[in-house]
């Protein structure tokens, strides 16, 4: 996809009055008094002339013919390039251990285990570094590069899984899979110019259910629900519960199902410390929260930071001017993996993308394109915000008309920031 190479990359200006190219005519100073009360808040999207007449057409198709997109295309990175040469086997190293990882600082991403990872390199240097993986563990770390320039202490494994060599211009993409946490403890540049870091593999720490000596753990109690046995506690039962790893997924999925389909419940992990890795990648949070999800080393304190921000997230502005760009309710899912993916564009540039139905303050820059498409069947468009001309994302549109949807919003993690309301109660 021929998007910005970064989102800081100057975009055309366009005539924000233009309402051709505006995909809302909603005005600043009613989402100033909105932005007061963020309970009245309701995100709507003008339809264009575009827009409009992909409905009136939408109306002829017949419904029978009408096809839902294959969720499973955007996950596969069909745009990294054919003839893909395939890995098996996993690299797991010991928990605690010490190990020597080249490492890439990536800005704008937080690889969490369990997520996949794509990326295009075209430096003879880093090409190098790549093939030589080949003939080892396959294992580099991934940490995140903040806006100051800083580099994170904490980062992800990441495996390589796939490989496409382009012969024409020498470069090289790959599709990794995070795989373990770690800590980093002393960093050094080689000659040419990789980046070594010496970095601890981090244990994940596991608390009992329930307290040690606890009269619930007895026998006769074990199965019961906490409510039955709080009789038997020498607290009462919520402390408990908020110590209980099924407890609290259990509350998560309550308060995910209350947002919309965005998350497919039947598609989370079971086991708790999976389930808190995917939760944490799906969610449109700042890079400075991820980064705190992915250092904590317990599950139990990761739910617990991630329920207290699910039952707060009210919408999402322009990390810029704060504009609202969209509310939660309108995040959905266009790939199995999840509202959240990470995709790579020809300038190796990384965007951690969300998809959404429907945005506000958006403006569309410059012509639709298939070329290098995250999303098969889909033609993109540059977006910006319609008040700082930041860079957004893309919207998409379906190229042939019996496809479902007909169009969506692809934003940057990077190019909003989440609203926390504060007129919420955690339930």
């Amino acid at each position: 996809m021929a998007e910005p190479q970064n989102a800081d990359m100057e975009l055309p200006e366009t005539d924000s009055d233009d309402d051709d190219d505006s995909d809302s005519d909603v005005d600043d100073e009613d989402f100033d008094d909105a932005v007061d009360n963020l309970d009245e808040i309701n995100i709507m999207e003008v339809m264009d002339d575009e827009d409009t007449n992909s409905e009136e057409s939408q109306q002829e198709v017949d419904a029978e013919n009408v096809q839902d997109f294959d969720r499973s295309l955007p996950a596969h990175h069909q745009y990294l390039g054919s003839n893909i040469e395939e890995f098996s086997g996993r690299t797991i190293f010991q928990e605690e251990q010490t190990i020597q990882l080249p490492i890439l600082k990536l800005p704008a991403v937080v690889l969490f285990p369990g997520e996949t990872l794509p990326l295009n390199f075209y430096m003879p240097n880093h090409v190098n570094m790549i093939r030589n993986l080949f003939t080892t563990n396959r294992t580099l770390g991934i940490v995140n590069l903040n806006h100051h320039n800083q580099q994170s202490q904490f980062g992800t494994t990441a495996e390589i899984v796939s490989v496409h060599a382009d012969e024409e211009d020498g470069g090289i993409s790959i599709k990794s899979i995070g795989r373990q946490r770690f800590k980093i403890k002393s960093t050094r540049r080689q000659s040419d110019g990789i980046s070594v870091a010496d970095v601890v593999i981090i244990q994940e720490s596991y608390l009992p259910k329930y307290p040690p000596g606890c009269m619930i753990t007895r026998p006769g109690c074990r199965n019961k629900s906490l409510s039955k046995c709080k009789n038997l506690t020498p607290h009462p039962s919520w402390l408990y519960e908020m110590y209980n790893e099924d407890t609290l997924i259990q509350r998560i999925k309550k308060e995910l199902t209350q947002w919309n389909d965005a998350f497919n419940l039947s598609n989370l992990p079971d086991e708790p410390t999976r389930f808190s890795y995917k939760l944490a990648n799906g969610l449109p949070l700042d890079d400075t929260i991820r980064v705190e999800l992915l250092s904590l080393n317990c599950t139990i304190y990761r739910l617990q930071k991630e329920l207290d921000l699910i039952c707060h997230y009210a919408m999402l502005s322009c990390s810029v001017c704060q504009l609202p760009i969209t509310d939660k309710k309108n995040i959905f899912s266009m790939s199995v993996d999840g509202p959240m993916s990470s995709f790579v564009n020809p300038g190796g540039y990384v965007h951690d993308t969300f998809t959404v139905r429907k945005v506000s303050n958006i403006v569309t820059v410059g012509p639709k394109s298939r070329q290098y498409s995250w999303f098969p069947g889909y033609a993109w468009t540059i977006a910006q915000c319609n008040g700082c001309q930041q860079h957004m994302g893309w919207k998409f549109t379906a190229t042939k008309q019996s496809l479902n949807p007909k169009k969506f919003y692809g934003l940057t993690r990077s190019s909003v920031h989440p609203v926390i309301s504060v007129h919420d109660t955690q339930a």
